[in-house]
């Protein structure tokens, strides 16, 4: 089941979206002395990840494991479009000491890059994972129609046009042609491990697409919807991504 929760405006709802997560991280720090966090990209978790790492949060970073959810086949943090300089840039750089963040390498061999992330998180307990929902209604880099059934924590994937067009207007890449047509991104099969799973949708270009996660009956073709077969899923909206629920 997904749980929305609606806020007037985008900054009242990343405010939420921080307060969350950072109880969540304390919780299981308390609990185990340790958290493993699964961190997104893309233009709506900007401000988030920048608002989850000011010291005010009082969060213990040294007890914090950090995966990459995913990365584009080809390329290497010195291109602008890169979501590990993203990463870096955003979060890792502005907080102190953390435990462990394993990137995902988009220049290594993509099958052997999926075995190295495999083994690294096939133990670990995800107590959060940060996800965004595409223009196609994606679940990270998983693309409709989107693979429900495979037990592999990363994937190598095509990446369909309308992704690519996303990440072109946002102004990640100078031309169409520059976006790289395979990723490797996290399956929804590791991402329904997750504890708990924090979605964030912004804005009136977001409304459509939504709608259809909230109210579709789960299916590959809009890959989000898998979501509601989480038991502890939240997506937080502000009222232009609410418009049409």
């Amino acid at each position: 089941m997904i749980k929305l929760n609606i806020s007037k405006t985008k900054e009242q709802s990343m405010d939420s979206i921080v307060n969350k997560a950072t109880q969540t991280i304390k919780h299981a720090i308390k609990q185990r002395g340790e958290a493993t966090v699964v961190l997104a990209t893309g233009m709506t978790y900007i401000d988030i990840l920048d608002k989850l790492a000011q010291p005010q949060n009082n969060i213990q970073w040294d007890k914090v494991t950090c995966f990459h959810l995913d990365e584009y086949v080809g390329i290497d943090e010195s291109n602008k479009g890169s979501f590990k300089r993203y990463l870096k840039e955003y979060f890792a750089n502005k907080v102190t000491n953390l435990k462990a963040f394993h990137y995902v390498e988009g220049l290594n061999n993509p099958e052997d890059e999926v075995e190295r992330l495999g083994k690294l998180i096939q133990n670990k307990t995800i107590d959060l994972t940060f996800a965004g929902i595409g223009n196609n209604g994606h679940l990270g880099f998983n693309e409709p129609p989107a693979d429900f059934n495979t037990t592999e924590a990363y994937m190598v994937v095509e990446l369909d046009n309308v992704t690519k067009e996303q990440q072109f207007s946002q102004g990640w890449y100078k031309s169409m042609e520059d976006v790289p047509a395979k990723a490797i991104t996290m399956t929804i099969q590791q991402i329904l491990k997750s504890k708990l799973i924090i979605c964030a949708a912004f804005g009136s270009g977001k409304a459509d697409i939504v709608a259809h996660v909230v109210n579709t009956k789960p299916t590959n073709t809009i890959p989000a919807t898998v979501l509601q077969k989480h038991d502890n899923c939240e997506l937080f909206l502000d009222q232009e991504a609410n418009a049409k629920l």
